[in-house]
């Protein structure tokens, strides 16, 4: 797969005619916003086609903290339920929708406990009532989503979902390295692996996550990504198919850009006489 950051490349050399330069009007951010509504759509119209959802698609989010929902604080689970949650707020999903069944939320793939073995089933919001101490279906683990919060029953603390993220870059990379000092990323959460690391004047022994505060550490120890997992960049693979990618990219241009498609054929690199197209 190419990554995002190849495609962006790839259409503003595209739209300068292939003189690219760093003072380019053409914003990194912007195309990658165009990339990420465009791929969304062209899934959503791909999945109306073929009700299919490609394995290329999907992320997965990686082990997962969920909370305990307190439902006298919570508003958005009925009070008069009795089944208890966890909740976490997850990313947005592209929208997809089964018409054959009515299903929605497709775009969350797969909800599964913390090894894998059991897989939460999705709930609508109008069946909580149905979550009564008597019924089969509380015995069922499951999950509800109201916007962006899932919530899940019974209560767990950690779950791995699997989801078609609307923005890819919403989504994790697994990561097993040790991670040397001088590469800690602010704001981004480590372990100690092996050993023992300061860290802002701080000791931390095996075992232990700390927040990154500045991009060293001390001492003989060994970091890694807490749940070896990292933010995806825009260097890494971008999940689209190579034919989808074409589809996206020609749409940026000929739609949100208004370059004819004639144009757009000629200034392709492909190593062909435009005469003689």
């Amino acid at each position: 797969m190419a990554s995002r950051l190849e495609y962006i490349y790839d259409l503003k050399r595209l739209l300068s005619k292939g003189n690219v330069t760093d003072d380019s009007r053409l914003n990194n951010n912007h195309l990658g916003f165009l990339l990420d509504q465009r791929r969304a759509k062209e899934i959503r119209d791909s999945y109306k086609r073929n009700p299919v959802i490609e394995p290329i698609w999907i992320q997965d989010y990686g082990l997962t903290e969920f909370t305990p929902v307190n439902k006298n604080e919570d508003s958005s689970i009925v009070s008069g339920i009795t089944a208890k949650f966890s909740k976490a707020i997850l990313p947005s999903v592209v929208s997809l929708i089964d018409p054959i069944s009515n299903t929605h939320d497709l775009g969350t793939y797969s909800i599964r406990s913390s090894d894998g073995k059991n897989e939460f089933q999705y709930l609508s919001a109008d069946k909580l009532f149905l979550l009564t101490e008597e019924s089969v279906l509380s015995k069922i683990s499951s999950y509800i989503k109201i916007g962006n919060a899932v919530y899940l029953t019974p209560q767990v603390r950690y779950a791995k979902p699997l989801l078609v993220l609307e923005s890819p870059l919403d989504g994790y990379v697994f990561d097993d390295l040790y991670i040397p000092s001088g590469n800690l990323v602010i704001g981004t959460v480590y372990v100690v692996a092996a050993g023992q690391v300061t860290h802002n004047s701080i000791k931390y022994n095996i075992g232990s996550t700390f927040t990154a505060a500045s991009t060293t550490f001390t001492g003989l120890g060994k970091v890694q990504y807490n749940n070896q997992k990292r933010r995806m960049l825009n260097s890494d693979p971008y999940p689209m198919s190579s034919t989808m990618a074409e589809v996206v990219k020609m749409k940026i241009l000929t739609q949100d850009f208004a370059v004819e498609q004639s144009v757009v054929s000629d200034v392709k690199n492909d190593s062909k006489d435009d005469a003689n197209r």
